[in-house]
């Protein structure tokens, strides 16, 4: 994938002001020893399902490294029923299976989403499971947002990188036609939501998927992603 050489990289210079804490009237402290200018992202955990995602984190130093945002390395790992998910204005929630969300957590992921919050949701191994549920999810909790299919000409898809044709491949080789839904809350995407992993699993030791699809170039298309959020 080929870096967009007609972005204007000075747009990334803003000051994001957020990029501690997403969310106003929360707590905005960040993490010891992180300088308040460097933006955290965080990895969402749930109380029955503590086990680390295979969703890389080299997404986060490609965007340090080609835009002058000064990101944290790092995919803070956040349980959904904490408030600390607050002081993060990027979230992953890369999980499969039922999603079992306690009212606790269910009223953390509204809010995170409702004020500001940006997420990137990934379906491992294209659980379709994961998928519905986090649809009735939004069906029940958010009645005022709802999903658009990502255009191939939305400006996220050349944020940073030029986007071609989605593609999803598995362990097998087997290729087919993947898709990127976002999630519109008055009129502001709130969330991207893949139809299949963007778990870049491949740069995971012991990640690979050997059932379901993963996104070719995920790591790519996540630093559009990131990139977006933050400047939106």
């Amino acid at each position: 994938m080929k870096i967009n050489s007609g972005i204007n990289i000075l747009l990334l210079q803003i000051v994001f002001v957020a990029a501690s804490s997403c969310c106003p009237g929360q707590d905005t402290k960040v993490s010891t020893g992180i300088p308040p200018s460097v933006i955290q992202c965080a990895r969402i955990v749930t109380t029955k399902s503590k086990q680390n995602s295979c969703f890389s984190e080299r997404f986060l130093n490609r965007l340090s490294a080609v835009t002058r945002f000064k990101v944290d390395q790092h995919l803070y790992q956040v349980d959904l029923e904490s408030k600390e998910l607050f002081k993060y204005p990027f979230a992953v929630l890369a999980r499969k299976g039922p999603m079992g969300l306690s009212p606790t957590a269910q009223k953390h992921l509204k809010n995170y989403l409702l004020q500001g919050g940006f997420l990137l949701v990934s379906p491992q191994c294209s659980d379709k499971k994961w998928t519905a549920d986090f649809n009735i999810f939004v069906q029940k909790n958010l009645p005022e947002a709802h999903f658009e299919l990502l255009d191939a000409d939305h400006p996220l898809m050349r944020m940073v990188y030029k986007a071609g044709p989605l593609l999803a491949k598995n362990s097998e080789q087997n290729s087919k036609n993947a898709t990127l839904r976002v999630l519109r809350i008055h009129n502001k995407i709130a969330a991207v939501c893949a139809s299949d992993s963007l778990g870049d699993a491949g740069a995971i030791p012991g990640c690979a998927c050997t059932q379901g699809f993963e996104i070719i170039n995920s790591e790519f298309l996540n630093v559009n992603i990131l990139a977006y959020a933050l400047t939106h």
